[in-house]
């Protein structure tokens, strides 16, 4: 799976923490953050996951995550939690591409994981959302709708 690092720009990048085998982890105080990309893996799974605005700020974290990838469990399935994604960019396109194109080669299981609807918009524009298969599951809550098809610059009333 090496190739996944050199299929996205090489930037400098945070180390991805490690989490300890738990069903529900609060990653923003492993983290430090409440948006981003953070990597971990338990026995038999390697978990992604995306929260926030997953865009061109995230390619450090982005790159982390291959790595983590990278050094993953052959086989292990992937699973995206794109559960708390707010907003996604061609970057974040371009990561899920990547992921599934690295587990492709390898016969890795990729799932995604309760994207909201602007996610799946998102990847049903550009032809993914055949490729990576999403799981919804009970703890699904409704996808809020932040915007529709691109976000609104501008926050006041009509211009002068």
């Amino acid at each position: 799976m090496s190739s996944a690092i050199g299929a996205m720009r090489r930037v400098p990048h945070r180390p991805t923490a490690v989490l300890p085998p738990a069903r529900d982890v609060d990653h923003r105080r492993v983290a430090g953050t409440a948006e981003g990309i953070v990597a971990h893996t338990v026995p038999g799974t390697t978990h992604i996951r995306l929260s926030g605005e997953i865009d061109a700020a995230r390619l450090g974290e982005a790159l982390g995550a291959l790595a983590a990838l990278d050094a993953a469990e052959p086989g292990a399935p992937v699973v995206l939690d794109a559960r708390d994604v707010t907003f996604m960019d061609s970057t974040g396109v371009a990561f899920i591409e990547t992921v599934h194109r690295t587990c492709a080669a390898t016969g890795t299981p990729v799932h995604l994981l309760d994207p909201p609807a602007s996610v799946t918009d998102v990847l049903a524009l550009v032809g993914l959302e055949q490729a990576v298969p999403t799981v919804r599951t009970a703890r699904s809550r409704p996808s809020r709708r932040p915007h529709r098809g691109h976000r609104s610059f501008c926050t006041s009333g009509p211009r002068a």
